[in-house]
Parts: structure tokens; C-alpha cells; sequence
């Protein structure tokens, strides 16, 4: 919900792995987008044959108020899974309004 300070509370649940928890955030209206930043110890999750290892990072959640889709950047901390500390991806979601 949009606030008098112009945020939205957004919850993520992962659908893509069960052991990982909901985790949530205020995301802030930055130049026609909505923009949250969490911290989050499963930020990343290693690449086969190791895609049961998550690691620790962070998760810049970018969208668009009008559309739901946005894109999300995941960065891990440290060095794990092949990748050193910083390696970033990418990728693609839409938001669904909760009942």
C-alpha cells in the first residue's frame, strides 16, 4: 500500500526454492520507479551443480508502479560457488497484489 511518505511495504516469497523464507522491505518512489534494497543471507544462489548453496548479499528490487514488472539485482558479499565477492545477476519479475 502507498503511504503518505510515498512507500509500499512489498513482501518477496521465493517460489523457486522452499528452504529459502519470505523476506520483505519498503520499496521508495526514485524518479517513476519503485526501488527497495534488502539485505538477505540467501541473496544468491550458486549455479549447478552447487544450486543448493545460497549466499549471503543483496537485492535491489526495481519496478514500474503502473505495469508491476521490474527487474531484480542480486549481489553476493562474499566469494562462493566459483564467483568472487560482488558478482552480480539479473533478472525479470512481476508483482501480484496479495488478497
Amino acid at each position: 500500500l502507498c503511504g503518505p511518505l510515498g512507500y509500499i511495504l512489498q513482501q518477496v516469497t521465493p517460489v523457486t526454492d522452499p528452504r529459502v523464507v519470505p523476506y520483505g522491505g519498503r520499496a521508495l518512489l526514485n524518479n517513476g520507479r519503485w526501488d527497495m534494497t534488502v539485505q538477505y543471507a540467501h541473496a544468491v544462489r550458486c549455479k549447478p551443480p552447487n544450486d543448493n548453496v545460497t549466499v549471503p548479499g543483496t537485492v535491489v528490487f526495481s519496478f514500474e508502479g503502473a505495469t508491476l514488472d521490474g527487474t531484480a539485482v542480486n549481489t553476493q558479499t562474499v566469494a562462493a560457488c566459483g564467483d568472487p565477492a560482488g558478482a552480480t545477476y539479473q533478472s525479470g519479475f512481476s508483482l501480484a497484489k496479495a488478497a
